[in-house]
């Protein structure tokens, strides 16, 4: 029996690009390892990045003769707008701790509010207590009126008791001594 597997084509590639990499690097290696393309290599790219600098202002000049926004306003404008959003988000930390203390202020109102409303019920309540005071106080002030002069009348009538009791008791021992006078002559008529 014969081993026949199906060739695996990842293999296959794994083997070819493995290969085609010793290549390039042996070819970047003869490259590199040569002084003159070295020196060529320097002198393009040090020609290329003046070249990129000439590009790059002029580039902005123009750009800034037809208004149009350059690489580094684009970039300024994103800084901006980073700057721009930190700073909302600080104002909307700080609205938010003002929205707090509005709220927390609130109802400290209204609690005070409903004291207040207490306090007011409170202060009614009194006003008709007072009220009600000041109504008896003037009704206890004409009863008092009113005992003074009962207590005059009072003292006259006893006044005027006093002289007729003490006048009855004058007139009473002369009376008793008139009856017993009349009552004498019968009586000494009854015994003869």
């Amino acid at each position: 029996m014969t081993n026949n597997r199906p060739s695996d084509p990842f293999d296959t590639l794994t083997k070819i690009t493995g290969q085609l990499e010793k290549q390039i690097n042996d070819l970047v290696y003869q490259i590199t390892d040569n002084k003159e393309i070295v020196r060529l290599l320097g002198r393009g790219s040090l020609t290329h990045s003046l070249l990129q600098e000439r590009f790059s202002k002029n580039q902005e000049l123009l750009a800034s003769q037809l208004n149009i926004p350059t690489k580094s306003d684009l970039a300024n404008v994103a800084k901006i707008a980073i700057q721009t959003e930190e700073k909302l988000d600080g104002l909307e930390e700080q609205l938010w701790k003002v929205t707090d203390s509005i709220d927390k202020t609130n109802q400290e109102i209204v609690s005070s509010v409903e004291a207040s409303r207490e306090v007011l019920k409170l202060i009614n309540h009194l006003k008709s207590e007072f009220s009600k005071f000041e109504e008896e106080k003037a009704e206890l002030s004409e009863y008092k009126k009113q005992y003074i002069e009962l207590k005059e009348e009072m003292s006259s009538m006893k006044e005027l008791l006093k002289s007729i009791i003490s006048s009855e008791v004058n007139y009473f021992p002369e009376m008793k001594k008139q009856k017993s006078k009349q009552l004498e002559p019968a009586a000494a008529g009854n015994k003869k």
